[in-house]
């Protein structure tokens, strides 16, 4: 007969789970915590078997890697974008895997488990595809430790009753006889049974030890062991003291457990290295007589793991209270702000408290809030996940801002809408600077619109009709008028554009005899005159008859000139209201105004100055263009955050900073997220880093960064402490938000400025110079005459005395100087070819220096940076190019009355197309830089702005004509060049003189 077995051991079938959870390499992480999170509910009554603790990976039905909930809990407490990251890039592999070719015991599966030290072991077939999954729950619930005490006790007693046995064997020899063959059967099975529990005790991953009555250890297996960090031979014979904490009382302890039997609970196990283990433990005193069993299962990865989780969740609180973009968690069904960061409640100027009784809805602006409660109303319904909306708030104070807001919707495992996580970003000071910069664009692109179109007719009526009725479409205002001045001073309204329902005025004549005497030369200086309120301004009493007569609550008035002289008036009336009339308005209307007086007065060069409107407006179309990149570029730019340590060592930089900086998350730890600052700020920003660590505040700043393409991208940072909840410095966050675009944007319009700024310099010279050449003609008129009569009379009267032949000399002399004043107009107003050949400017300069130093005073030293050969040759008048170098390094001797120093250099210089643009007649292409500086006394920028019109000298009456920088500049232009001036007071002046070299080169790269 079969003896019956003690402890039944289990097969592989019974702790196998053969439904486990599969996903994709493709699936998110925050996918699958949902899925083990659902799965884990809807098997919470099934047995042990139906395990949801991991997932395994599968690719084409083969298992490629696997994910624990142990490592899912490291993830989040090491990374905040795991519920972005596939399981593909955090999953472990390779994996170890039982391969289920032949029957295998349990036995053997948890020995393999034991030897890998894995908690979770894949079951698969001969193709690679798994089949179930065993873990270390399931075969600890297997083998059950109470049946291994009972089992033990049973193998106790029956070793007693064989040694019965053995003593009697004599007498009871024929009695046993005829079961002789079952006992040894027995006996056998007994073996087999001790070296299966050998097994399971040599093979268990909880710590196992069996002590005497001294609470000194006897046995214990490789667990153990390895729990206690010693070896088992120097573990035999030690005692629990030898373990326990120093002030526990071992006696009263071990007492007090012999007496009850049994006990459990958790202490801290003291080891050999100085370690400290979390212990829990379950013991049972004499499960056999004066033998005690303790299983024991370290429980410090648990709590290492509750720390982590504790400090993750305290990081991420203070970089959400510190974060310098507002953050709000709100809850359905109004979205309340609870809770809400500090920087959303300075935002709002609201308290926490009152944030918390608003909705959304409370603090949007009606315009903005329709679009809003759509998309809001998405994400209720499940169409939408999140959102982005750049829209305006309305604080506390009822002052309107701009915040760009970042809404994700989080729902539960059933689908419900449960979270809104939402951010929002001041953008206040771009989207100002934005509609400035675009009610500029429109400005100057209205006066563009407006100057090309009255300027394409000659017609003065039809550029006066167009002017008003534009004026009055844009100002939005009743009445719009173009009052013309008569040689009384009394006016007429020669132009009007009025709304049906407001009394015309056109052809109305009005005279007032105070006008010439207190307004006439205040409207000639420029003067402009407003009213918002009519009724609330202090005016004479006709005026304000007369203004009411016609309906007026509130007008604008500003002059239209001719030079200096007094056209009219451009007159806008608003008579439904008074008005506020805002800075932008009067501008726009001076601005027409001068347009106005330029069509009046220079009509007849309307073809001249086409081509340079266009230009003017091909270069305005390029900067809008521009803009319109800078908005599409700033509206996506997020945020990137730096956390540091209490000493300033970076342990963490997310995704969009790696971005914006050009480094991966390694690279930026420690001080490594300072190497892609640009190096002109490097030292900068570790000043300001370094005070921000002493003095432990907030502090904000810009500066640049050098991506390793070499791209200069600006940066606005803004770093604050984080604080523990006693108030010590426990780390630092930083935010960094890309402000290159703004900075672009501001080089753009400085360009468009100086642009704006050359065209009405080359306008004004154009002018002039119509002026000059008309008057060199009719001086010429004039001394032609004169010389040659005063040669006739030199022949025809040869006996003249001395007196009157030095009379007449002195009138040749005059005249000749006369003549010569008017070849240089002629020359500055048109130019004249003269001989042009192929020069070397080398060698022009070389000479023009040696002259200079022999003749001018010995104050004044002369540097020459000048190559002897290798630039490349200009096309040009050598005696005119002779005088315009002489022209300035006389200019610059007489800037030097005290003595300094004078330098004259030339290079080869490439025009590019950014700098072409910069200047109206810069074209691309090779050019020869000729420089004169000099140390004078230099000039105010307004002085610099009229130093090229004719006749305009600084100098005493009678040492200069103010033809020399015109005529300069005259015959430079001629040649196709440009000139550049730059001066300081006290510093000196520079003139570059650009002139067009051969083209034949290649260009530089």
């Amino acid at each position: 007969m079969q003896p019956s077995p003690l402890v039944e051991l289990p097969t592989l079938e019974q702790v196998l789970d053969r439904a486990p959870l599969k996903v994709t390499a493709e699936t998110l992480v925050l996918d699958i915590l949902d899925l083990m999170g659902n799965a884990a509910r809807c098997t919470s009554t099934v047995s042990y078997t139906k395990s949801r603790s991991c997932v395994l990976v599968t690719e084409q039905q083969r298992l490629v890697g696997i994910l624990t909930a142990h490592d899912v809990v490291r993830l989040m407490a090491t990374r905040t974008d795991y519920p972005s990251l596939h399981v593909s890039e955090v999953m472990v592999q390779p994996v170890i895997t039982l391969p289920l070719s032949t029957p295998t015991p349990a036995l053997a599966a948890l020995s393999l488990m034991q030897q890998q030290r894995i908690r979770h072991l894949p079951v698969i077939d001969e193709s690679g595809t798994p089949i179930g999954l065993i873990t270390q729950n399931s075969l600890l619930q297997a083998f059950d430790p109470v049946r291994w005490v009972e089992s033990l006790q049973a193998l106790q007693g029956l070793a007693q009753k064989q040694m019965v046995w053995r003593s009697t064997q004599d007498e009871l020899e024929q009695r046993v006889a005829k079961r002789t063959a079952e006992l040894v059967l027995a006996n056998a099975y007994l073996r087999q049974r001790e070296t299966q529990w050998q097994g399971l005790f040599d093979n268990a991953l909880d710590a196992i030890a069996i002590t005497d009555d001294a609470g000194r250890y006897i046995d214990a297996n490789p667990a153990a062991c390895a729990l206690f960090g010693v070896a088992k031979a120097d573990l035999l014979g030690l005692s629990i003291a030898d373990f326990s904490a120093p002030e526990m009382d071992f006696e009263q302890v071990w007492q007090t457990f012999l007496q009850q039997g049994a006990m459990s609970g958790q202490f801290c196990l003291y080891r050999r290295d100085g370690t400290v283990r979390e212990v829990e433990f379950n013991a049972v005193a004499h499960f056999i007589p004066h033998r005690h069993l303790s299983i024991l299962r370290d429980m410090s990865d648990r709590q290492q793991i509750a720390a982590d989780l504790r400090h993750s969740e305290a990081r991420f609180r203070s970089i959400f209270e510190n974060a310098g973009i507002g953050i709000v968690v709100a809850s359905p069904p109004n979205f309340k702000a609870t809770p809400s960061n500090r920087s959303f409640q300075q935002f709002l100027g609201y308290s926490a408290t009152e944030l918390a009784e608003l909705d959304f809805t409370d603090f949007t602006h009606p315009e903005d809030l329709a679009q809003e409660a759509l998309l809001v109303e998405e994400c209720r319904t499940g169409n939408r996940s999140g959102y982005q909306i750049e829209k305006r708030f309305i604080r506390k104070d009822n002052k309107c801002v701009w915040g760009r807001l970042t809404a994700t919707i989080l729902r539960d495992p059933t689908g419900q809408l449960q979270l809104a996580i939402v951010m929002v970003e001041d953008i206040n000071d771009r989207k100002h600077a934005e509609m400035s910069l675009q009610q500029q664009l429109v400005r100057d692109q209205l006066i563009a619109e407006m100057t090309h179109s009255i300027r394409q007719t000659l017609d003065v009526d039809e550029v006066l009709q167009r002017t008003v009725d534009q004026v009055r479409q844009i100002l939005h205002t009743d009445r719009v008028v173009i009052f013309r001045f008569q040689p009384n001073w009394q006016g007429t309204v020669v132009t009007e554009s009025v709304d049906p329902q407001w009394t015309p005025i056109l052809s109305t004549t009005f005279s007032d005899p105070c006008f010439s005497d207190r307004y006439i030369e205040p409207y000639r200086q420029g003067r402009i005159s407003t009213i918002c309120d009519l009724q609330a301004e202090q005016l004479e009493a006709c005026y304000v008859e007369l203004l009411g007569h016609f309906q007026v609550q509130a007008h604008l008035v500003v002059p239209i000139r001719q030079g200096n002289q007094l056209w009219g008036l451009l007159i806008a009336h608003h008579c439904i209201s008074p008005r506020q009339w805002h800075y932008e308005e009067i501008e726009l209307l001076r601005q027409l105004a001068d347009q106005v007086g330029i069509a009046i007065y220079q009509s007849e060069l309307y073809q001249q100055t086409c081509h340079e409107l266009l230009e003017r407006q091909r270069i305005q179309d390029a900067l809008q263009e521009s803009e319109e990149r800078f908005r599409s570029l700033s509206t996506s730019a997020p945020v990137g955050i730096l956390q540091m340590n209490a000493d300033g060592i970076c342990l963490y930089a997310n995704a969009r900073w790696q971005e914006m900086a050009g480094l991966k998350q390694g690279d930026c730890l420690g001080n490594g997220w300072m190497q892609t600052i640009h190096p002109a700020d490097q030292q900068a920003v570790a000043v300001v880093w370094e005070m921000l660590l002493q003095q432990h505040q907030e502090w904000s700043w810009e500066f640049r960064l050098l991506a390793p393409k070499q791209q200069i991208r600006w940066i606005a940072a803004h770093a604050a402490p984080m604080r523990s909840s006693a108030g010590e410095i426990i780390g630092y966050v930083s935010t960094q938000i890309d402000i290159t675009e703004r900075k672009q944007a501001e080089v753009a319009l400085q360009e468009k400025k100086q642009l704006e700024a050359q065209f009405y310099r080359a306008q004004r010279l154009e002018s002039l110079g119509t002026l000059a050449s008309g008057i060199a003609h009719d001086l010429n008129n004039v001394f032609t005459p004169i010389l040659v009569l005063s040669q006739l009379l030199a022949q025809k009267l040869p006996a003249l005395d001395t007196r009157s032949r030095e009379i007449l000399d002195t009138l040749q002399d005059s005249a000749r100087h006369g003549a010569g004043l008017i070849h240089q107009i002629l020359t500055f107003t048109r130019g004249t070819e003269g001989d042009r050949i192929l020069v070397q400017a080398s060698q022009l300069l070389l000479e023009i220096a040696k002259v200079i130093e022999q003749t001018f005073p010995k104050s004044i030293a002369i540097c020459k940076h000048i190559p002897a050969s290798g630039l490349r040759a200009i096309e040009a008048d050598p005696t005119q190019l002779h005088q315009v170098i002489m022209n300035l390094c006389i200019n610059a001797r007489d800037a030097m009355p005290n003595g300094g120093t004078l330098t004259l250099s030339a290079e080869d210089h490439y025009i590019h197309e950014q700098l072409a643009r910069l200047n109206l007649d810069a074209q691309v292409g090779n050019y020869v830089l000729i420089t004169v500086t000099d140390t004078g006394v230099g000039m105010t920028p307004e002085l610099v702005d009229r130093i090229f019109d004719p006749f305009f000298t600084t100098k005493e009456p009678g040492k200069g004509t103010g033809l020399g920088l015109a005529t300069v500049l005259g015959i430079v232009k001629n040649h196709g060049g440009f000139l550049q001036v730059t001066s300081q007071i006290g510093q000196g002046s520079q003139f570059k003189v650009y002139l067009p070299a051969e083209q034949t080169d290649i260009p530089p790269s």
